[in-house]
């Protein structure tokens, strides 16, 4: 008898293969890690190839498939990395990358743009209206105006802040530290709360608007680099040629555009700020803005800010021009840079109209 309790109480343990549970049994899913369209834009009929890259912590082999709201797959749609040929019209096309393990799934999506060649971008230079003083050590990576103050974010490890700041003194009214690990980047306004990005930790804080306090934390799966908002979704930049686009509440992805002017995609676009429809981007490195229209991702106009400063008021190495501010109650456009010594109001003057 006791010989039959304990072969009833045997167990055994079988192992599936591809399959490695965490000490709880759980699976996890599958991780997009990037997204990629070369190229960014297409003429009607032209063809494009996509890339997904996605690892899973379990091991298990990992499944591809691609589906579109427009164009085809001529080769077929269940690999890491397909072609695919736009349809023969101008439109939108929505691209959708799935990847599963088997038991779950992770997707993400990029639009790619199907337009007629031509030059279709307007361009601007300016006029200043006005400066204010602003701190020439302060590393600006994000800057918004409300309420008659400027909302600056810096960067730089053991440097980087948020900061409230008088707009006419360019006195710091306010100000939080950063705990020395982050690398502060943009920041946006929504409601009551201040929103800010880091570079490389994939982490972002959630403020008080008024006090300053924490209200939490969020990850999201890329470097932070811009942050802007529409009302309705939050908008990112990373240094690639894409808009991506965030829920408001959860954090969670809605998906992502490429970014293309007459010329080719866009790189380096930085500081983001919302103004009338399009997102104004900083081109990183150079004295130029991109206008862009976020549901298309097409360049729609160039602003070149050359000569803003004088000869005579250098800046350290890095200091770019990269901060703009729109005050949307009295059309006002604002911006700076990394370690300068002014915030300028300034006037665009059209040179340019393709139209």
């Amino acid at each position: 008898m006791r010989h039959a309790v304990r072969a009833a109480t045997t167990m055994f343990f079988v192992i599936l293969p591809g399959c490695i549970f965490g000490g709880n049994g759980s699976n996890h899913p599958p991780v997009i890690e990037s997204l990629s369209a070369d190229p960014v834009s297409v003429e009607p009929g032209g063809v494009v190839t996509l890339i997904v890259q996605a690892s899973d912590r379990d091991g298990d082999r990992l499944r591809y498939l691609w589906e579109a709201t427009c164009g085809n797959f001529p080769d077929g749609s269940q690999a890491s990395s397909v072609a695919w040929q736009a349809p023969r019209c101008t439109c939108v096309c929505t691209l959708t990358a799935e990847v599963s393990d088997g038991k779950d799934e992770a997707r993400r999506q990029i639009a790619i743009q199907v337009r007629e060649s031509g030059n279709e971008e307007a361009e601007y230079s300016y006029q200043v209206v006005n400066r204010y003083p602003h701190d020439p050590d302060a590393y600006t990576q994000g800057l918004v105006f409300s309420n008659g103050c400027l909302y600056e974010g810096t960067g730089l490890r053991g440097e980087s802040s948020l900061r409230r700041v008088d707009l006419e003194t360019g006195a710091v009214l306010q100000k939080w530290d950063l705990p020395r690990p982050y690398f502060g980047e943009g920041i946006t306004l929504l409601d009551d709360r201040i929103i800010q990005l880091t570079l490389h930790s994939h982490v972002g804080f959630i403020y008080d608007r008024e006090t300053f306090d924490s209200l939490g934390v969020f990850s999201y799966p890329r470097d932070g680099w811009g942050l802007t908002h529409d009302g309705s979704r939050l908008i990112t930049s990373d240094g690639n040629p894409a808009l991506y686009f965030l829920d408001p509440e959860t954090y969670e992805d809605l998906g992502e555009i490429s970014v293309y002017s007459d010329d080719d995609s866009v790189l380096r676009l930085n500081e983001l700020e919302y103004i009338d429809g399009e997102v104004f981007a900083n081109v990183w490195l150079t004295d130029r803005i991109a206008c862009i229209n976020p549901e298309t991702g097409r360049v729609t106009a160039w602003i070149d800010l050359r000569g803003l400063l004088t000869p005579e008021e250098t800046v350290p190495a890095g200091g770019v021009l990269n901060g703009i501010a729109w005050d949307a109650e009295n059309e006002r456009l604002f911006v700076t840079g990394k370690y300068w010594p002014w915030v300028f109001e300034i006037e665009l003057i059209m040179i340019n109209d393709p139209r």
